[in-house]
């Protein structure tokens, strides 16, 4: 199989849930200033929305905030001090709606994904007729060849050198980020969707991987805006995930034992028992947590976890692991939020 991935060879790193001590970190200086608007007409909901964006931003360390929120127009001016990336800081205004979801592992949905790419390219995209003066033109339009469509033109399945398929991680592919869109047409055809499981959901990471931090030492263009692919064990009409962030007490950026950032969190008491059945149910599996429709990490579930303490690790900097603590602590907008204007100062 032939396609812009092929050259590539993928190295895998597991991910644990655990938990360390915390360590505080500061951010560096600099500073973003933000203009917001609340979408709701309704004044108790948009209230709702700017207090809880105070307790995230009161919740970041080594950042000094200045919030002021005009109720009439509905518009929140935030200057921050202490931080300079204004892409971090846009993540604290997201929704923040955080979902635990069990996954189906990359060889469960293997010949899914093969049947899917047989049925694909069995349907042919007629070539676009075009107006022209020009005859030639016009007799290539309409005696050209069909274009077929191909999955794994925009797919890359995780597979060994020999083209097996992997078994025991939740990554189930990679993918172009400007390639999502169109993958996404193609699992909405009724027909792909027929040659996945009933409850199988695909959605994206929430950031470009790290190739450098997975052994590869030659980074080139093929390699830059890639994302992983991930199958959740979630029906369509499924809305409610099995344990989301409403449970969630007390989250913290931290520093792990074997040296990357994680975000440390404990559940309240019916999450501390929702999280220890989850966990128990999914020994020896993955369990994806997401946000805002975005896969942040996909650990393996070594055993039983009891007490109610979890962690989030993976290739995080330390500004990330800091927002989504913020974002943890203080649970979903009731608004989402929309920015009308923003300057930084390095």
């Amino acid at each position: 199989m032939k396609n812009k991935f092929s050259t590539l060879t993928i190295l895998f790193f597991g991910l644990v849930i655990g938990s360390c001590q915390l360590k505080k970190w500061l951010p560096k200086t600099g500073s973003v200033s933000i203009v917001a608007k609340i979408n709701s007409s309704d004044n108790e909901i948009a209230n709702k929305t700017v207090q809880v964006l105070k307790k995230r931003l009161d919740n970041l360390q080594g950042v000094e905030v200045k919030f002021d929120y005009d109720e009439k127009q509905k518009t929140a001016t935030i200057n921050l001090h202490g931080i300079d990336d204004k892409a971090w800081v846009n993540k604290i205004l997201e929704k923040g709606n955080v979902e635990f979801w069990a996954t189906y592992f990359n060889e469960e949905i293997a010949t899914s994904l093969m049947n899917a790419n047989k049925v694909l390219s069995k349907k042919n995209h007629p070539f676009e007729k075009r107006r022209t003066d020009s005859t030639d033109l016009l007799t290539y339009a309409e005696n050209a060849p069909p274009e077929t469509f191909d999955l794994f033109k925009i797919w890359q399945p995780v597979t060994d050198n020999k083209g097996v398929f992997m078994q025991g991680t939740a990554v189930v592919g990679y993918i172009n980020g400007n390639d999502t869109s169109q993958l996404n047409r193609y699992l909405n055809l009724l027909e792909i969707k027929n040659q996945f499981p009933a409850n199988c959901t695909f959605y994206f990471g929430a950031k470009p991987v790290d190739f450098t931090k997975r052994g590869v030492k030659n980074i080139t263009k093929n390699l830059e805006n890639i994302f992983e692919i991930y199958a959740i064990k979630k029906y369509p009409e499924q809305l409610k995930a099995p344990l989301d962030g409403a449970f969630i007490v007390d989250a913290k950026s931290d520093v792990a034992k074997w040296g990357g950032n994680e975000v440390l969190f404990q559940f309240n008491n019916e999450g501390s028992l929702r999280w220890q059945n989850f966990t128990r149910q999914n020994i020896k599996r993955a369990i994806a947590i997401m946000v805002d429709n975005k896969i942040y990490s996909a650990p393996t579930v070594q055993n039983e976890i009891t007490g109610g303490r979890c962690s989030i690790t993976g290739d995080f900097t330390p500004h990330e692991t800091l927002q989504m603590a913020a974002v943890l602590n203080f649970g979903v907008l009731p608004a989402s939020v929309t920015i009308l204007a923003q300057s930084v100062v390095k």
